[in-house]
């Protein structure tokens, strides 16, 4: 018996989405190889996961695949109608995307304050935040300095990275240096390489990132 639609297309989507993920983490691998300076200790730690995300990549592929399959005989079962319906959900889908990521941030309010020069300083002194759908990840590995990135909810910029060793469990923490934006504070904070990161939109950092100061 075959799913429901939208089953199928969760389902080839969160497939599609672990093989990306399994293969660029398999590139990243690939590319410490063949750095200079890596140490036959860190070489055969290397090799060793490189042959487990061989594996991942190798079960996701046929994971994805299976996914497509089920989705493709899905929307073979459906009606003109439902198929019709379907392609409309997507174009609403889709207009609704480019439509957030093309609006314009909202307009400031104006000072109310009796001082307006002191209350401009105040306001440059505060953490600044990105709102709802303002938001997009970046798997940890990826993460490079001069980056945005977002740590306990405030935008930061990433000042300095560094990776320890592979732990128990098969993975390495990546671990950030940052400062927020506006305070000039540093912050520091890890996370697992294969896990994602919490950084502001594309639209949002083409809007703001030229008015932060750090």
């Amino acid at each position: 018996m075959l799913p429901p639609l939208p089953a199928a297309e969760r389902s080839a989507e969160t497939a599609e989405k672990q093989l990306a993920d399994d293969e660029r983490e398999r590139g990243f691998i690939r590319e410490a190889l063949e750095e200079e300076d890596v140490t036959d200790k860190k070489m055969r730690q290397l090799a060793k996961q490189l042959a487990a995300l061989d594996n991942s990549v190798a079960e996701s592929t046929r994971a994805a695949g299976m996914a497509r399959g089920t989705l493709e005989e899905v929307l073979a079962s459906l009606s003109e109608e439902e198929r019709a319906a379907r392609d409309e959900r997507l174009r609403q889908k889709k207009v609704a995307a480019a439509s957030s990521a093309s609006a314009p941030p909202p307009p400031r309010a104006a000072p109310t304050s009796r001082h307006p020069q002191q209350q401009q300083q105040q306001q440059q002194q505060e953490p600044v935040a990105c709102g709802e759908g303002e938001i997009e990840y970046l798997q940890a590995s990826e993460l490079r300095k001069g980056n945005l990135v977002l740590l306990g909810g405030r935008v930061c910029k990433v000042t300095d990275l560094s990776t320890s060793k592979t732990g128990k469990h098969g993975h390495a923490k990546v671990q950030i240096t940052a400062k927020v934006a506006n305070t000039g504070k540093n912050v520091t904070d890890s996370i697992t390489s294969q896990n994602k990161a919490e950084i502001p939109s594309k639209a949002w950092s083409a809007a703001h990132k030229a008015g932060l100061k750090f």
